[in-house]
């Protein structure tokens, strides 16, 4: 039953891992970073899915004990519910969502960030409390679906975080292209260029869209607006067509260093 409760939320996570949309950028970011800082940046299958796997079991056990088993009844109680009707039932379910949900703010981070993560996390904490409910109060089926999402969460983003840094290390390997442009540029930093364009490359057609553009300069830390980075990747696109090569890309970085982009100062080195 845990397995079978598992596999929408494995199914949800599985499509935002592989979406472009802006709206799970950060959210993708943060987990192949968590990963990386985690297992390191080469493949380990099997030591990454036992480690997955413990650290899946513990944060299922100790999260639905304490929002789930004991939370929704406490809730119930402190608050004068009825955790034996229906309506008592669903507003205790609610309100141990929210709270999962807002555990998950971020203090210091951005606010739009956030609320997207406690949006997404109450969703999934209203999941979890209702295969609670449905299970009659057993509060293992809830905590082993938590856990294997968890370590398949994991596990995937290493799996893909390693493949990407494998492709973008043969690429950058076996491509050294120069344009005009890199005149402008410091060799590191044309370097350093390379290996982010392959690394942003996940579709792995040697083109990045500006999606992927966008998805590279959040993970460096940049906080450009949506307009400048659509301006800049306009002016960089030298035949139109909504995709960046290597020397567009090369373009785009020079551009990219000429305004007034706010880099994080620990991570702005990664690029210049």
């Amino acid at each position: 039953l845990s397995a079978i409760c598992s596999a929408p939320l494995v199914a949800a996570g599985y499509a935002i891992s592989r979406s472009e949309s802006r709206t799970w950028v950060d959210i993708n970011s943060a987990t192949s970073q968590l990963a990386l800082r985690l297992f390191g940046g080469k493949k380990a299958l099997a030591t990454v899915a036992v480690t997955s796997s413990i650290l899946g079991l513990i944060t299922g056990a100790a999260e639905e004990l304490s929002f789930r088993g004991l939370g929704m009844p406490l809730i119930a109680d402190r608050i004068g519910l009825d955790f034996s009707s229906p309506s008592g039932l669903a507003a205790a379910l609610l309100i141990s969502s929210v709270t999962f949900g807002l555990g998950h703010w971020s203090w210091g981070g951005e606010n739009r960030d956030n609320f997207v993560t406690c949006a997404l996390q109450s969703c999934t904490g209203l999941y979890l409390g209702t295969t609670f409910v449905v299970a009659g109060g057993n509060v293992v089926v809830p905590g082993v679906a938590h856990a294997i999402y968890d370590a398949f969460t994991l596990l995937e983003a290493h799996v893909s975080a390693v493949s990407q840094i494998e492709y973008a290390n043969e690429k950058s390997a076996a491509s050294r292209l120069q344009d005009a442009v890199t005149s402008t540029l410091d060799e590191a930093v044309v370097e350093n260029a390379r290996n982010i364009f392959f690394l942003a490359d996940t579709t792995r057609d040697t083109r990045l869209s500006i999606a992927e553009v966008r998805a590279a300069i959040r993970q460096l830390g940049s906080l450009i607006s949506e307009e400048d980075l659509a301006d800049i990747f306009a002016q960089s696109d030298s035949d139109g067509d909504g995709l960046l090569d290597l020397n567009d890309f090369f373009i785009f970085v020079a551009l990219l260093k000429d305004t007034k982009t706010d880099l994080l100062p620990e991570q702005s080195s990664i690029l210049w």
